[in-house]
């Protein structure tokens, strides 16, 4: 049964990030899931967070209470999925660290920059566009995936998340099309 068809991504940075990471990724969503993308202007969550947002122990920032400031902070309408990307490290309660989380079949997600960076800015931009994926596939109703070179695979390290491909598997995709009304192009599909 469908939830209605996904329309348009808006991309949400949450601190302040390289134009040219969020034009290209942008286009990337757009090759992959087949609908528009835009970009939103900053909402800096470092000038409005509380102070309970910092685990400063860890000096990590929880990720649930990020994905919750950006769930108050943008309105998601119909049709929309928001993605809010933030040049933070990040956790959830019994992970270590989060590259990205999402509100499973909701309207939010949110990618982490600070350990998927690389020296080689192409590296770091796949690796930031296969996040996005991922947890945007999460809103959309999927799961994690045991097939490693799915987009949906579940990424402990940067191995894993350098191993797997930006695409979703054939059963991934399907999943979409029942769960978000979306054909992917043939660029989101692994072949």
């Amino acid at each position: 049964m469908s939830e209605g068809r996904v329309r348009l991504i808006r991309i949400v940075p949450l601190t302040p990030i390289e134009r040219r990471l969020l034009v290209k990724l942008c286009e990337g969503l757009n090759a992959v899931f087949g609908v528009e993308c835009r970009i939103n202007g900053t909402v800096n969550i470092i000038e409005k967070m509380r102070l309970d947002y910092l685990e400063l122990l860890r000096y990590q920032y929880n990720s649930d209470r990020i994905l919750r400031f950006l769930s108050d902070e943008v309105r998601v309408r119909e049709g929309e999925k928001v993605l809010g990307i933030a040049d933070l490290d990040a956790y959830v309660p019994g992970l270590n660290f989060v590259f990205g989380e999402a509100m499973l079949s909701g309207g939010y997600a949110v990618i982490y920059l600070r350990r998927l960076k690389s020296i080689r800015w192409g590296k770091y931009f796949e690796r930031a566009l296969k996040e996005a994926v991922h947890e945007l596939g999460h809103t959309m109703g999927l799961t994690h995936c045991p097939r490693r070179s799915c987009v949906m695979s579940f990424s402990n390290s940067l191995r894993d998340v350098d191993n797997k491909s930006f695409r979703f598997c054939q059963r991934c995709a399907e999943k979409l099309r029942a769960t978000a009304g979306l054909e992917l192009p043939e660029t989101g599909i692994l072949k």
